[in-house]
This record gives C-alpha cells, structure tokens and sequence, in this order.
C-alpha cells in the first residue's frame, strides 16, 4: 500500500483527522489530531478522497494529548477524539454546526455549552459481547476488544456494566441505561434467562423490555436518551429560553416530531 506524509489540518464528524497529500487529496486519517504532521499507509481511494491508517505521528501537533482509557492502546474504537485536547474538540464540533447552517442567512449560532466533565458522564451505552467476551468493537473492525470497566460510563453505570459482564451475557447486543437515582436498566438483543438475577445487584432494576424513569418519563435500556444527564439537561434549559414567555392559557403549542418527548416534558410549565 501507498505510504505518504501530511499534515492533519482539521476533524472530520466522523471523528477522523483531515489532510491533503501533496496532490492536494482530501485524505482521512483515524487517531490523529488538528496540526499532527504524520505517516500514513492509504487504503481505500475514491475519485475526490482517500481513506488512511496511521503509521506514525512524525511531530505532534498543539492539540494531541495522551489518551486517558487504557483500552485506546488495545485497538478500541469506542471513543474517535481520546487523542484530541477538549478544547480542540469543542472547536471542531462548533464548526460542524455553523458550516452546516451556513447557508441560512442571518442566523447567529450560539457558543458550544460544555457541560459535561471530560470523562464519566454517559448514562447510556451499547456493548458488543462476542464468544465470551464483552466490549467494543475495534477500530474499523467488528472484531471485539474485551473491556472490563469504560472511563466514560457514570459511576453507578460502571459498576452494573462489571456486573453484567461477570454474568456472563449472551453473544450480541447488549445496553445498559441509568437514571438520576441510580436505577439501571439492562437489555440483550438475545434471550437471556439468567438475567432476571442480576436485579438487586449493583442499582440494576429493570431487565429486557422492563423500563425506568427517565427525564419525566419511561424508557427501556436500548431506547433513545441524551447521552448525558448534564447534557441534555442543557438542552431542555436551551429549549425553555428560546420559547420565552408562557403562552396564554387558551394558547396550543407543539412539539413535532417530538421523539418520547423529552423537551416536552422538560419545558412544561404551570
């Protein structure tokens, strides 16, 4: 395979780094960071772009960091940005958001709201078991990496996730879900009768399609939530101002397209 040098110049939204070959080819490259200059075995060309593997990082750029999970080392592929500083990250994402809203004209894009901490903060999460082993996938593979704990989960998430893992859970899909109290709502994709005995054990209430209380409502572990309490509580408070005042009391107000209702729920008012 073709090996050449760049110089990473921004993310992608997909989590890649980007840069042009001395051709000027858009290039992607996973595990890089803005101003990386690097070493890169190229895979898959298309006419406009070419997909990369790094080989090497020659000089690193102002914006890469160590990574802080000890599973990056391992080939996982659960986290795209553990190799980019936070403020570099909330950059790129905020400039995901203006250049995709660029063409309405006057619209004023807000500053990126950071409300979570850089690590513990998911309260749901989806993990691969395969032969045994329970994780995530590999980067660009479906090739499992065994993970005993994940730095993103929540505390009370992390300990049902050992739990879980120590039952042994069958091959396929599995989620994990938890709430503000610390209830945990577990789910596999296949038929697991031994899970009705992890209930009681590490805050874990709810099995299969059994729900908890979510945000004001009712949700299962392999339902839609915001990935962060913290962050969607952000959301709700964001939804709230931009409606303003309350409408009159014979007024009607709709949340199309509204999901399980999540700002509906939020934004009530008396």
């Amino acid at each position: 395979m073709e090996r050449v040098e760049l110089s990473i110049d921004a993310l992608a939204a997909g989590g890649d780094g980007v840069g042009r070959d001395a051709n000027g080819r858009v290039t992607f490259v996973p595990g890089t960071a803005p101003g990386d200059r690097v070493r890169v075995r190229v895979g898959r060309v298309t006419s406009s772009y070419a997909h990369a593997e790094l080989v090497d990082v020659i000089a690193a750029g102002p914006a890469r960091v160590a990574a802080t999970c000890p599973h990056v080392a391992r080939g996982c592929g659960g986290c795209a940005w553990q190799q980019v500083a936070r403020d570099a990250q909330l950059a790129a994402k905020q400039d995901f958001v203006e250049r995709g809203l660029r063409a309405l004209t006057g619209l004023r894009v807000h500053a990126i709201d950071d409300p979570c901490a850089p690590l513990g903060w998911r309260r749901r999460a989806r993990f691969h078991v395969r032969d045994g082993a329970v994780g995530l996938y590999a980067r660009a593979s479906h090739a499992v990496v065994a993970i005993d704990h994940c730095p993103q989960l929540e505390p009370a998430l992390a300990a049902a996730y050992r739990a879980v893992v120590a039952a042994r859970p069958p091959d396929g899909e599995l989620a994990l879900l938890v709430n503000d109290r610390g209830e945990v709502a577990v789910a596999t994709m296949a038929t697991w009768p031994a899970s009705a005995q992890l209930v009681g054990r590490a805050g874990i209430v709810a099995v299969g399609t059994a729900e908890i209380d979510l945000d004001g409502g009712r949700a299962t572990a392999f339902d839609f939530a915001q990935a962060s309490a913290a962050g969607n509580a952000a959301i709700r408070r964001r939804a709230v101002e931009a409606l303003g005042a309350p409408p009159g009391a014979d007024a009607t107000l709709l949340e199309l397209h509204a999901g399980g209702g999540n700002l509906t729920r939020g934004g009530r008012r008396r």
